[in-house]
């Protein structure tokens, strides 16, 4: 069933090129539906390095499951861990408690290395296929050899409680990569700029 409205044409073209990093194998477009707030990931000058969106979580209203879509030729440049802590500062002035995301597959160049980016910056495993291969192990060992779609999810602190500025480690220098979240409207998707207050 075609989708009835046009996506940004460099956005299909990266989800066509990654359907199983987004779930798009059953056709592009069909994740952006009413419920769906997207931002594009812009730089200091306007360019569109990717996009982001989230979606309420089916079994809490408070958490967002979140994909993250940075475009090739702006990868490895920081631009994702900016994006992410401004979807991370946006979740906690909307009251969202936590965030989720779903990696789809152990690949070690795509999957497995977005699940360990992710588990750097504090997402935790959120839950395990019990009598699996390595769901008794570390969610090192878990993220690696699970070859199924795996949750990782994050607490959200509201603004001003348990935040604290991240230190680089001793002896890095990282040039500091700042991004804006534009709301992208298309579709069904909502433009609202802060997205809806969660209730408590």
């Amino acid at each position: 069933m075609p989708v009835p409205f046009t996506l940004p044409p460099e956005l299909r073209a990266h989800l066509e090129r990654h359907p199983a990093e987004h779930g798009t194998e059953r056709g592009v477009g069909r994740q952006f539906h009413a419920g769906v707030t997207v931002w594009r990931i812009d730089g200091a000058d306007g360019t569109a390095f990717g996009y982001v969106w989230w979606i309420p979580a089916s079994d809490d209203r408070r958490v967002r499951e979140f994909t993250l879509a940075v475009f090739e030729p702006f990868r490895a440049r920081g631009i994702a861990r900016a994006a992410l802590a401004a979807l991370e500062a946006q979740a906690a002035t909307v009251g969202v408690s936590a965030l989720r995301a779903q990696v789809n597959t152990n690949a070690p160049a795509t999957g497995l290395r977005m699940r360990r980016w992710l588990a750097r910056r504090g997402y935790r495993v959120q839950d395990r296929r019990p009598g699996t291969d390595g769901a008794a192990g570390s969610d090192e060992e878990y993220l690696a050899r699970a070859a199924w779609p795996v949750h990782l999810q994050k607490a959200i602190a509201a603004p001003g409680r348990g935040t604290r500025r991240a230190m680089p480690l001793p002896g890095t220098r990282r040039e500091v990569v700042r991004v804006r979240l534009k709301p992208a409207c298309f579709g069904g998707v909502s433009c609202d700029k802060k997205g809806p207050k969660i209730a408590p």
